[in-house]
Formats: C-alpha cells, sequence, structure tokens
C-alpha cells in the first residue's frame, strides 16, 4: 500500500463563526454540492461527531460530470472547536482504502485561512501515476471551495442570518433505530414464522 497527501490552503473574509459553521455543517451539501454528491445520507449525528454515507462523483469538474463514476464512502467526522477544526476519516466501500482529512480554520479578525491536509491511501501501482491523481483530487476539492467560497461571501454580507441550515432535515439513519425501530416490529404482522 502506498500513500499522497495533499496540503490546501484557502483565503477568504468572512465571520469566524460562519466559517466554522460552514465547515461543521453538512445540511448544505446535496443542496450546494450537487455537482459533487449523487447522495449524502447521515447514520449518526453526535455534539462532536457526525457519520455519514456519502456517494461522490469522481469526476465532478468536467461539464459530462452526469456520468462521472461514483465512489461511495462511508466517513467519521470529529468535531474540535475549541481548535477551529475536525478530522475525518473515509473508507472507500468498494476498495476499502482509507482517507483521512484534516480541517483547520486560522483567523485574525474576519481574515481567515482554512488549512486542509489529505493524506490518501492508494496501491502501489496508482501511485506511479500519482502527480495526474493529486491534480484530480485538487480539482474537486476546488470545485467544492468555489461553491463553499460564495456561500461564505454571501453570509459575511447578509449579517442576519440566524444560523447555516437552510434546507430540509437529512436523512439520518440513527434516527430511525431511536424513533421508528419498534413502532415496525408492532404495526407489520409476521409474514412468515419458521422454526428449526
Amino acid at each position: 500500500m502506498s500513500y499522497i497527501r495533499l496540503s490546501r490552503s484557502t483565503k477568504i473574509k468572512t465571520d469566524p463563526k460562519i466559517c466554522l459553521e460552514v465547515m461543521y455543517d453538512f445540511t448544505h451539501f446535496l443542496y450546494k454540492h450537487k455537482s459533487s454528491f449523487t447522495d449524502f445520507k447521515v447514520i449518526k449525528e453526535d455534539i462532536d461527531e457526525q457519520i455519514f454515507y456519502y456517494e461522490t462523483k469522481i469526476f465532478n469538474f468536467f461539464p459530462f460530470s452526469l456520468i462521472s463514476p461514483i465512489r461511495r464512502f462511508i466517513s467519521i467526522k470529529k468535531l474540535i472547536p475549541e481548535q477551529k477544526m475536525f478530522k475525518q476519516i473515509y473508507i472507500d466501500i468498494k476498495s476499502k482504502k482509507i482517507v483521512y482529512l484534516k480541517c483547520e480554520m486560522e483567523n485574525t479578525g474576519n481574515n481567515i485561512t482554512i488549512n486542509n491536509d489529505t493524506v490518501i491511501e492508494i496501491s502501489k501501482f496508482m501511485y506511479l501515476f500519482r502527480k495526474p491523481l493529486l491534480w484530480i483530487i485538487n480539482k474537486k476539492m476546488d470545485i467544492m471551495w468555489n461553491e463553499d467560497k460564495e456561500m461564505l461571501q454571501q453570509l459575511f454580507i447578509k449579517k442576519d442570518y440566524q444560523n447555516i441550515h437552510c434546507v430540509p432535515q437529512s436523512f439520518n439513519l440513527n434516527n430511525f433505530l431511536d424513533n421508528k425501530f419498534d413502532q415496525q416490529f408492532k404495526k407489520n404482522k409476521i409474514d412468515s414464522r419458521i422454526s428449526i
């Protein structure tokens, strides 16, 4: 197994509180990043941890991205607000490869720098093509950054926002366990009973 690492820094003038909310928010993914995601589901959400299922387009930056291959991931995101950062780990469901992402926000007043550091597990064969692979990953991240950047700039201008959650509540698998599990066994009769 081999690894590649990509470090990106982006700068923007915005409110640090807004920026941290956008970093931690997932409700805008399907709405704002529809060029990147074909599906996104919350498995579990706690105050400092989020677990997700993603379906993401590999080539979200091409006009023909509708036919782009799709990768599926399970991800755990650990929020660390006192350090203005999060750590996230992804496992590719098909290849079982792991991706590690660290995202940190630095600010001096409203001058924000967002540092993303990504380590990606790849095969030894793919390592031979690391330069074009890193170009693809950077291009994909750049599309998402520009979508977030536009939102951050708009929210900075519009000072009376309440919070970033502006779309319907996301699918949350844990809510089905907590709220619907027992109901399903109460309301559905047994269609087949087998004793061996």
